[in-house]
């Protein structure tokens, strides 16, 4: 063994965590956000495109909220400002699942108090950009739930085989000029590859379902943006996996 191996090893003795690299390629706590919080904006840029001004005020003040939480927070527990972004993620998926009808005062008091009593008082060190979020729209249903749309589904409908269709058939949901053709291509060339048809009405479902909770809406984005953040998640854990087998000689 030369000198040089073993000052190599030495180094590892004392450094274990040396031996596992792996460990610093999960993504920091920052650029997940930042990458959640452009999937999310491209919901809103989308509702621009559709003029629904109302879910955008909406969005908009549980925006600001979340911002002054998020200054204030900084300011009082010295966290490093990464934790900005992170905060105004979760303000941003509040105004998404708040109805387009909600009062913007309401909702502007609700994000700001939900995030500054939750990241600053209670749990302080919480990173979760669903648990808040989700506690907040569950408050903002005791508060005012006459803003929030029924249940489409009824208890006759779920017997059902396919309520869905059930639904577009009643015009329960947007039906788009488009839809037609799009849906004939698709029986026609992808489809009927596979022995199936789908009805009139599934792609302006995929689209734009019209719902009063904009997080609702656009159901094509939403499994896009899923995808992504599967993908991602996947790509971690294969490099991870592979460092871990990898002796760290030759690392």
């Amino acid at each position: 063994m030369n000198k040089k191996t073993k000052i190599i090893d030495s180094i590892l003795q004392s450094k274990p965590q040396l031996i596992k690299p792996f460990i610093y390629l999960r993504p920091s706590i920052s650029s997940v956000s930042i990458r959640i919080f452009i999937l999310l904006l491209l919901q809103v840029v989308l509702l621009f495109i559709t003029k629904s001004y109302t879910a955008i005020y909406v969005i908009i003040s549980s925006l600001l909220g979340a911002a002054i939480a998020a200054v204030l927070n900084t300011l009082i527990t010295k966290e490093k400002s990464y934790q900005i972004i992170n905060m105004l993620t979760q303000g941003l998926l509040i105004g998404l699942l708040l109805p387009e009808g909600y009062p913007v005062i309401t909702v502007f008091f609700l994000s700001f108090s939900a995030l500054f009593i939750s990241r600053t008082i209670v749990f302080r060190s919480v990173n979760s950009w669903v648990n808040i979020p989700a506690l907040t729209i569950i408050i903002a249903w005791f508060i005012g739930k006459q803003f929030f749309p029924s249940f489409t589904i009824t208890s006759d409908l779920i017997p059902l085989r396919n309520s869905s269709v059930y639904l577009i058939q009643n015009g329960n949901f947007n039906t788009f000029p488009f839809d037609a053709t799009i849906t004939n291509f698709l029986n026609a060339h992808v489809f009927n590859l596979l022995g199936v048809t789908i009805p009139e009405g599934f792609v302006s479902l995929f689209w734009d379902t019209g719902s009063v909770i904009p997080a609702f809406r656009f159901n094509l984005i939403t499994i896009i943006s899923s995808i992504i953040i599967l993908f991602f998640s996947f790509i971690i854990f294969l490099l991870g996996f592979k460092f871990s087998l990898l002796p760290y000689k030759y690392l």
